[in-house]
């Protein structure tokens, strides 16, 4: 096993062991340490696999999500044009819609410029 991880042959031979103490703590930390970090990399890899799939799971949600949040903005509107609202709730609406238009406008003026 020894002239493997050492390179120094095609098989392994008895005779060949390792000349000092040096040699054999080489040895040793090489095939105690190569398990270590497979393991490790293991784990690493696990973790990373159930993250991806936590992620995709929460992707998977967004679309019905999306679905509830457009029913209720939906209902809302609705219940805001049935029941008139006041004046000074429609002229916020008007300033809210006319502020987001301004920023979407200089969003994509900046867009073009660069």
């Amino acid at each position: 096993l020894v002239p493997f991880i050492y390179g120094e042959g095609t098989t392994p031979n008895a005779n060949q062991a390792p000349q000092s103490v040096d040699q054999a703590l080489d040895v040793f930390a090489r095939l105690a340490v190569t398990p270590l970090v497979a393991i490790i990399c293991s784990i690493i890899n696990l973790a990373t696999i159930i993250v991806l799939f936590k992620a995709l799971q929460e992707a998977r949600r967004i679309p019905d999500l999306m679905d509830k949040y457009r029913l209720s903005m939906h209902w809302l509107s609705r219940t805001a044009i049935r029941h008139s609202i006041g004046p000074n709730a429609k002229k916020i609406l008007n300033e809210y819609v006319e502020a987001k238009e301004k920023e979407e406008k200089e969003k994509k003026q900046k867009e073009i410029k660069k």
